[in-house]
């Protein structure tokens, strides 16, 4: 065979396929049908790991992993060093079986619980990129759409502005007036800190409330009539159920808690807003880079992927107890390396700089569907979470949310919709 005149790195490259597709008898149109790829191709998973080895490999990794727990747990440095050194006789383990272990398992729970340590997070001096004077000459005037979506039955509200295209999503736990006035205001002040001013916002009938239209003066309310549509907050909560879509499709979970929908609505925004968009006011800076003043996503600290299982470094004390703690990754929490988790022992919040990832098995995964079942969550439909724009269309989840009995139909059907409550505080 004579090869034309390449790079060398692209002679390595056509012998590396020359050696996959012949040498080792692979067939290459089965490879590239999707029969054969697992859902869960960016997460790691044990019953996945297993299914590259043999019955008899497998148990070789579990003597391996066995004998090291039987030897105090030695590090995986100094165990391959035993093995590799034959300083255990009468042992048919090899250095195989070792690496197979921690191939199929991951680094050793108990290892990271008892010797994990806290690394310093890296400094990263974060400052405001200033507005450029167009824009705050220009647009300084902004337009406002707004509207509600629940996921597995629970309410967020959205906004999006035009021109800036900034988008926000907020949980609201009660879908009340306060609750609505405060998340408003809220997104006001994060405009009016960058010196933009929310001059009009438009919405469709659900917001025709007198004391919601009256808090947000002098803005100006745009309510629309019966079978309406606010089409820019629309098509942005198409954008945003379309990502998070994405971001569950290679969960191996039937079900997920509460906490795990709403960070992963906020991870899919934050990510939204994080690149300009082809119709924005910048090629350039991307909307939160303009009303936020966030820089660029900086890829040089650790990241997780949504979902992803890890031994969180929950500090120590100097005794006994574990200084790691077993939990689901969410979603970034800053902008220099700090990251959101939800413990598998209480099912709640963790916030660390340090943790390590591990092959997700079948007990992680009961764990947080029994998370889910206790909060009665619903069953994923074909693995992703169920989107709806109104409670009506959710009976069929058979989910009770906590105001149902304190707020009247939202539906975009009706004429008048009063979501607060007659005592409202």
């Amino acid at each position: 065979m004579i090869l034309p005149l390449c790079h060398k790195n692209e002679i390595n490259r056509i012998f590396a396929h020359l050696l996959t597709a012949s040498d080792f008898n692979l067939d290459m149109e089965k490879i590239k049908s999707n029969v054969s790829v697992s859902p869960y191709c960016f997460l790691e998973s044990v019953t996945d790991n297993k299914l590259y080895f043999s019955d008899n490999e497998i148990k070789g990794a579990d003597r391996a992993r066995q004998l090291q727990q039987e030897m105090g747990w030695p590090s995986i440095t100094a165990f391959r060093n035993i093995i590799k050194s034959n300083l255990i006789t009468n042992t048919e383990l090899s250095i195989d079986d070792v690496n197979r272990a921690e191939l199929i398992y991951g680094p050793a729970t108990p290892l990271l619980q008892g010797k994990m340590t806290r690394v310093k997070p890296k400094t990263n001096k974060i400052e405001k990129i200033p507005l450029p004077l167009p824009i705050s000459t220009h647009h300084s005037k902004v337009s406002m759409c707004v509207d509600f979506f629940y996921v597995n039955g629970h309410p967020f509200l959205s906004s999006k502005s035009e021109k800036l295209n900034f988008v926000t999503v907020q949980y609201l736990e009660r879908r009340t007036k306060a609750n609505i006035i405060k998340t408003l205001s809220s997104i006001r002040h994060t405009y009016e800190a960058r010196s933009f001013e929310i001059t009009d916002i438009h919405s469709d009938n659900e917001f025709n409330v007198p004391a919601i239209i009256e808090s947000q003066q002098p803005v100006l309310m745009h309510i629309y009539g019966k079978n309406e549509h606010v089409g820019v907050i629309e098509r942005s909560n198409r954008t945003v159920k379309e990502k998070c879509r994405t971001m569950t499709h290679a969960l191996p979970y039937k079900k997920v808690p509460k906490l795990m929908i709403i960070s992963l609505v906020t991870a899919a925004v934050k990510w939204t807003n994080a690149f300009p968009p082809t119709n924005g006011i910048s090629k350039t800076m991307s909307p939160a880079m303009i009303v936020q003043g966030l820089p660029n996503p900086n890829l040089k600290y650790k990241r997780l992927v949504y979902g992803s299982y890890a031994l969180v470094y929950v500090g120590t004390k100097n005794d006994q107890s574990a200084r790691s703690v077993p939990a689901i990754a969410l979603n970034p929490s800053n902008e220099h390396g700090g990251h959101y988790f939800m413990s598998l022992y209480s099912g709640k919040r963790l916030h660390s700089y340090e943790w390590k990832e591990l092959p997700i098995d079948e007990d992680v995964i009961k764990r947080v569907e029994e998370l889910a079942t206790r909060e009665g969550a619903p069953v994923m439909i074909n693995g992703y979470p169920v989107f709806t724009w109104a409670r009506r269309s959710l009976e069929h989840l058979n989910i009770r949310n906590e105001e149902d009995d304190d707020v009247t139909d939202m539906e975009h059907d009706v004429e008048i919709m009063e979501p607060l409550e007659d005592n409202d505080e």
